[in-house]
């Protein structure tokens, strides 16, 4: 009885210090965790206020394109540059909204609080993979943002963030690093419909299909691009290296086909 009831007291010690160890263990640990915290702190809240000025301002700028056609439903995102008396304008990519000839087709806008408007294409261009469409302004609903432009391109290692409506997703916001500035090819998109020869900004901002149109800011909340493709890494779409149309190449775009910009 004696032997069994030291082995339960040694078995009891050793749970006991078995348990002061972890719960020292997890005190160090939540001092260095608090200690990371306040020596980061600014650092953090920035990115808060980054992100919050995206969810908050930089999102009302944003749409989702749907083209509705015979031959099927192409879905994507854009963003409104313009506005005059009676419409708002918004770009997106020529592959969201192209329709060979004689296919019957039209056009829904919907914006960032799923207000749904008929939409209707006044540009595109295959060269640049670009395209506009308007859609009527409607007094009884909230108005719409319009994104600001920077006329320069993003720098090597520029933080970007990308706002767009993939697919299943509504506001969806990823953000990342520009890489560089490469030429790539469509290899699934006949030439009618994408032709870009220049070089595209290359980031590491994930995105997933039906992202196409998406905008592309910069730290200052300024249109740095048109997100039009991506490197798909698995077979659920993930994207490892996303692609945009940078902002010089925007801006030529649009003054191509008539559009004044005020940055």
């Amino acid at each position: 009885m004696r032997k069994l009831l030291s082995m339960l007291y040694l078995i009891a010690l050793a749970l006991f210090l078995s348990a002061c160890h972890e719960d020292q263990m997890f005190a160090s640990l939540n001092q260095t965790i608090d200690n990371h915290l306040e020596h980061r702190a600014d650092t953090y809240q920035e990115q808060v206020d980054f992100f919050n000025n995206l969810a908050i301002d930089i999102i009302q700028s944003a749409v989702a394109v749907y083209r509705h056609a015979s031959t099927g439903l192409a879905t994507g995102s854009g963003v409104i540059f313009a506005v005059d008396e009676t419409h708002y304008y918004a770009l997106t990519n020529n592959h969201v909204v192209y329709v060979e000839e004689g296919v019957s087709h039209y056009f829904r806008v919907h914006d960032y609080l799923g207000n749904i408007y008929s939409g209707e294409l006044v540009a595109q261009d295959h060269l640049y993979d670009l395209a506009v469409v308007r859609f009527q302004k409607d007094e009884s609903r909230p108005a719409l943002r319009l994104i600001s432009m920077t006329t320069d391109n993003a720098v090597l290692d520029e933080r970007i963030a990308i706002i767009g409506y993939p697919a299943s997703q509504i506001n969806a916001i990823t953000m990342g690093k520009v890489k560089g500035y490469q030429r790539i090819t469509l290899s699934d998109t006949p030439p009618e419909v994408v032709d870009i020869t220049f070089d595209v900004m290359a980031m590491d901002a994930p995105v997933k299909g039906g992202s196409s149109g998406s905008l592309v800011v910069n730290e200052a909340f300024e249109l740095t691009g048109i997100l039009y493709a991506g490197s798909r890494t698995s077979r659920v779409g993930n994207v490892m290296t996303s692609y945009a149309v940078p902002i010089e190449k925007v801006l030529e775009f649009l003054a191509k086909h008539g559009f004044e910009v005020s940055s």
